[in-house]
């Protein structure tokens, strides 16, 4: 079941600039061990990517 509460990301959006913004809090471990963190692998719109 998908959760946003228990999520270690958010994402907020400025409706006067409509600048994006994501935040990942201190509990992401950008799953440590995966090849691809899960949140990436399945973002049902594709819309997640890692960049490091």
């Amino acid at each position: 079941m998908f959760s946003p509460s228990r999520s270690s990301t958010r994402v907020s959006r400025d409706n006067d600039t409509a600048v994006i913004t994501l935040s990942m809090d201190s509990t992401c471990d950008l799953c440590e061990g995966e090849e691809t963190p899960l949140c990436v692998k399945y973002c049902a719109c594709g819309a997640r990517k890692v960049s490091r």
